[in-house]
């Protein structure tokens, strides 16, 4: 039976953390909400695939011991097996994987040294009521932001069914279910 260890690792984010408050503070309080809409910039696949190659290079016990990725709740969301022995298609899983857990950390990173602190400020500094909000047209924008995000998940969509098309090609050319 094999045997279970869990690894974390700590980032230092109070010199994020002072950027961001210094970047909101004092500011007038329209400024701050659009800038708070415009914050951050978050990884590109490239970044993503580029630091994942690294983080293999770097590290040889991701080589050799394979790695079961898991939410805070316990939940399996995917397994990276180890490196020595892997064919092509494990080899792409593992680099997924890796990316996965990448945009996870640079999600965390983005709310927790960014908007978190940035809301804070906020908060702060200008009490936000609804009628604050009122200079923008709500359901003008708010029908709009809907198509938007409709015409981006059917674009990605496309993205990773082309991504997928030769392992789905493969698969049913191989007469697997």
């Amino acid at each position: 039976m094999g045997e279970t260890t869990t690894r974390s690792f700590q980032t230092d984010i109070s010199g994020m953390v002072k950027a961001t408050v210094a970047l909101f503070k004092g500011k007038p309080k329209n400024e701050v909400l659009i800038g708070l809409a415009i914050f951050g910039a978050w990884p590109g696949m490239e970044e993503l695939r580029a630091s994942a190659q690294e983080v293999a290079k770097e590290s040889i016990w991701s080589q050799i011991i394979p790695t079961v990725f898991t939410t805070g709740k316990g939940k399996q969301i995917a397994e990276k097996p180890g490196g020595i022995f892997q064919n092509e298609d494990e080899q792409a899983l593992s680099q997924k994987a890796q990316m996965m857990e990448q945009a996870k950390w640079h999600r965390g990173l983005m709310v927790d040294g960014g908007i978190k602190p940035a809301l804070h400020v906020i908060n702060s500094d200008h009490f936000v009521l609804r009628e604050d909000l009122l200079f923008l047209p709500m359901y003008t924008l708010g029908l709009w932001l809907t198509v938007v995000a409709a015409v981006l998940t059917l674009v990605s969509m496309v993205d990773y069914l082309r991504a997928a098309w030769p392992d789905l090609s493969r698969h049913d050319s191989q007469g697997s279910p």
